[in-house]
């Protein structure tokens, strides 16, 4: 093989990663618009003629033969920037869960607790003791004689 055989096949390999990448990302993109939308016909209280232009829009972005430019212009003429809000969503939620996982308090169960679930709670040794309980205190040596 030949390195310009090398480099095409490297390409073609590079290049279908990419593809898969993009359609993925427009997933995203039209899977998040068309979330906005129903969320919006739920929580807001729209006129028909709002109502019937959401609706509209959500069939346009689901339909499979609309052109990808067409979607596109509709997404951006509905939410303007919507990567960028995307994005700001997607940090806003990243926030709050780094904030709930840093206030959260594990407490050791009582025994009694224990006793009456049903699930398995053993009692983690403290930090810096090893848990090695069929170690003797000597050293190892083997023993070939």
């Amino acid at each position: 093989m030949n390195q310009n055989t090398k480099f095409s096949a490297l390409f073609r390999q590079v290049s279908q990663k990419q593809q898969l990448w993009s359609a993925e990302k427009l997933a995203r993109e039209l899977a998040w618009c068309v979330e906005q939308l129903e969320l919006g016909l739920k929580t807001q209280t729209p006129s028909p003629k709002q109502k019937e232009q959401a609706i509209g829009a959500i069939r346009i972005l689901r339909s499979e033969r609309t052109p990808l430019p067409r979607k596109r212009q509709l997404m951006r003429s509905l939410f303007g920037d919507y990567r960028a809000q995307m994005e700001a969503e997607w940090c806003q939620a990243l926030r709050a869960l780094r904030t709930a996982a840093h206030s959260a308090h594990m407490q050791p169960v009582g025994e009694a607790a224990r006793r009456k679930s049903r699930r398995v709670c053993r009692p983690r040794p403290a930090r810096g003791a090893k848990a090695t309980l069929d170690t003797p205190n000597e050293e190892f040596r083997f023993n070939f004689f």
